[in-house]
Parts: C-alpha cells; sequence; structure tokens
C-alpha cells in the first residue's frame, strides 16, 4: 500500500540580510509545526528562506556550508521545543560549497541525534533580466537527480529551474514522486484578469507552471514561496499543494505568511499515470530521443539554409550557419520579524483578507478533497490574453520582409 505523507509549506518573512534571526525563526516554526496535529513529516521553506533573497553582495558573507545550515537549524529546533523529534526540511540558502556560492536548497532531517543531510540541489538557472542580477553573485549549479527519502524519492527545483520544462522531466524520469520547487518570485501584473486565482497575475503564471510540471510527468509538487518585501519589492506568497492529475490540492494566501498543511497520498500517482500515461510514453520514446539531441549536438557546421529557393532578383540569398559545438550562448534571460509561535487558522482558497502585519502569526490552511476539486474548477478558466495579436504583428513582418 503506498503511503501518505503529512506535509507544511511555511511562507514567512525573513528578516533581509539577518541569517541568525531567520534561522531562529525557522526553529521557532518548525517547533509549531510539531504540534500540528496530524504532525508534519517535512516541512518546506522557501528560496534563500535564510537570509532574504536581494541580498546581493552580501552573499559572500552571509554563505554558509550545508553541513552548517542543518545543524543550525536543529540548534534552533531544539532551543525552541523542549521535547525534539525527527522532522524533516527542505531550507532554501546561500550555500558556500568548495569555495564556491550558490543558491541552494537543502532537504535534511533534524530533531534526533546528528542532523543528516539527504539532498542538497544548486541552482541551475540564474535570471540575468529585469529586476534580477543573479549571476553576478552566484554561480551554477550543474546537477538535477532525485534523491531517496525514508516516505519515497523525492527532487528539488528552485525558482527559474522550473521554467524551463526539461527540469521537472528530468526529476521525474528519475523517478521522483513530490518534487519541493522553492521560489522567491516578486510579484508582478496588476492589470485585471478574468480568471479565478487569487492576487497578481504572476501567482497565476506560476500556477500554470506548478501544474504543467504535475500533470504532465504525474508527481505531486509543493510550491513555496516568499511573503514581504526588500527593497521595495513585494513577495505574494501563494505557494501551494498540486496533485499528479495537475489539481491544486490547497492554496496559501496572497501577501500574508502562513502555514499550509497537506496529506498527499502517493497512491495517487499510480491512478493518475493510468490515465495519462505521459512519463512511460516519455521513457519509450528516450532512445530514439538522445538519437535527435545527439543530432543537434554535433562537431560539424550544418550546411547552409535558405529560406527562398528562388530570391528576388538582384538580392543574394542569407543562408543560415549553426554556429560549431562549443559557441555558447549566455542566457537574457523584508522588514523585521520576530520569532515565535504562531497561530493557524482556517484555510480560504479564493481570497484572503487577514491583516497583513509584519511578525503576526501564521494562520494555518487545512486541505479537503472537496476544496480540491472546486480550487481546480476555478483555476481552469485560465487564459492567455495577447496571443492573436502578437501572431498577427508577427505575420505583417514577414510578409513585409519577403514583399
Amino acid at each position: 500500500m503506498a503511503p501518505t505523507i503529512d506535509v507544511a509549506i511555511v511562507q514567512f518573512r525573513p528578516r533581509k540580510g539577518d541569517y541568525s534571526a531567520n534561522v531562529a525563526r525557522i526553529g521557532a516554526l518548525l517547533a509549531q509545526v510539531d504540534s500540528l496535529d496530524p504532525r508534519p513529516q517535512v516541512v518546506h521553506f522557501a528560496e534563500t528562506a535564510a537570509t532574504g533573497y536581494f541580498v546581493e553582495g552580501a552573499v559572500r558573507d552571509l554563505a554558509v556550508t550545508a553541513g552548517t545550515m542543518a545543524r543550525d537549524i536543529d540548534d534552533a529546533y531544539r532551543a525552541a521545543t523542549a521535547s525534539p523529534r525527527t522532522i524533516e526540511v527542505v531550507v532554501g540558502f546561500y550555500e558556500k560549497w568548495r569555495d564556491t556560492l550558490y543558491n541552494s536548497a537543502l532537504y535534511a532531517r533534524i530533531g534526533a541525534g546528528d542532523p543528516e543531510i539527504l539532498h542538497v540541489h544548486r541552482k541551475n538557472f540564474l535570471p540575468t533580466y529585469g529586476l534580477f542580477d543573479e549571476e553576478r553573485f552566484v554561480e551554477r549549479g550543474h546537477e538535477l537527480r532525485a534523491f531517496d527519502t525514508p516516505w519515497g524519492r523525492a527532487a528539488i527545483l528552485v525558482c527559474e529551474d522550473a521554467w524551463h520544462s526539461l527540469s521537472g522531466t528530468v526529476a521525474a524520469l528519475d523517478d521522483a514522486q513530490l518534487i519541493f520547487l522553492s521560489s522567491a518570485a516578486p510579484a508582478r501584473g496588476v492589470w485585471p484578469r478574468e480568471d479565478a486565482v487569487p492576487g497578481p497575475a504572476s501567482v497565476a503564471r506560476w500556477e500554470r507552471l506548478v501544474r504543467d510540471i504535475a500533470e504532465e510527468h504525474g508527481v505531486f509538487v509543493t510550491f513555496a514561496n516568499l511573503v514581504g518585501s526588500e527593497g521595495g519589492k513585494m513577495f505574494p506568497g501563494a505557494s501551494m499543494v498540486m496533485g499528479p492529475r495537475g489539481d491544486v490540492r490547497a492554496r496559501a494566501p496572497v501577501w500574508d505568511e502562513a502555514i499550509l498543511t497537506a496529506t498527499i497520498d502517493l497512491g495517487d500517482l499510480a491512478r493518475a499515470r493510468s490515465d495519462t500515461p505521459l512519463l512511460a510514453d516519455l521513457r519509450t520514446a528516450l532512445p530514439h530521443l538522445r538519437e535527435l539531441l545527439d543530432a543537434v549536438d554535433t562537431d560539424h557546421v550544418r550546411p547552409p539554409v535558405e529560406w527562398d529557393a528562388a530570391p528576388e532578383r538582384g538580392v543574394e540569398p542569407h543562408p543560415i550557419v549553426v554556429a560549431e559545438r562549443g559557441a555558447s550562448a549566455r542566457s537574457n534571460e523584508g522588514g523585521p520579524t520576530t520569532a515565535g509561535s504562531i497561530p493557524t487558522a482556517p484555510a480560504k482558497s479564493a481570497s484572503w483578507s487577514a491583516a497583513n502585519r509584519r511578525g503576526a502569526p501564521l494562520p494555518r490552511s487545512r486541505s479537503t478533497r472537496r476544496s480540491w476539486s472546486a480550487g481546480s474548477s476555478r483555476s481552469s478558466g485560465t487564459r492567455c490574453s495577447g496571443v492573436a495579436s502578437t501572431e498577427q504583428s508577427l505575420a505583417s513582418r514577414v510578409a513585409s520582409t519577403r514583399r
């Protein structure tokens, strides 16, 4: 019989650049989660929860080794509870490893004996566009793999990793049953929307990303996002749990701190994959897909390609030549809080009106199967505007070029 897992996602406002205060707060929150019924086995925190995200050059002073991070969280948890018990945590932090800095997330077991690190994921895709300049301060990770836990097999993605569909595919092909997606995604897009997803447009976009990963591969995804503000940039929270059919199982509030809990039945994976065997189809096609990738990744320059067999009179054709292998292109790609207990509150799936108070108790959300289906139906009407006008504009530009 497939196991069930009780998980908790904690979205809170880290104090920017204050590692000690944030670790103490994480310990207090773990102590609170420890008292819940049912007691979560795994607690998921967001990207850079230990320091805040926009610390820029201070990364070199705030980065710690994974061993230090696990020990400090273990110490903070033990200090916050009289009777610590084993609990598993996913925490985002700036990592120093082999004298190199990374944006990482670790999975560790703490609370009984020495802390045990089961896995560390180093963010592969570093945004350097818009308000982001992450690659100035940390290096890219170059691995993505699943790992074993006491309850099954998991994988970790960090923020932009999820925007590249291949990341979820690699994790699923490595037999991940649950993907922990940690993010520090600022809110963007205040225009009116016709979908039922609460919050700014970026929240709906993230929900589509999480849904696509879960539904295409038949996996569970927990999404933990920061909340609060850093230097005028607002993090909306809106963490969620997504089922293997692309169904929203639980949704945290927008703008407010919260503890979101849900029970995950891993037996749902077999049922979802039986109805939609996309992952099995992908495994079957892998040998052929590898041949296609090898054909793309060749050592020679490909033959020139002409758009038109008969160019206009007096105009020389402009062949397109693919660069040789090895020619790489670069991708163009809050305030003070206090540690302490956090009371819980009933979940709301569509709108949240709790006061946005810094350091206020985090409401707890508890999902039910009725709310799962309701959340899924409300979010099924997501639309993407502007596609037709973009296609028409592109078509007119091509037509004028050919004339």
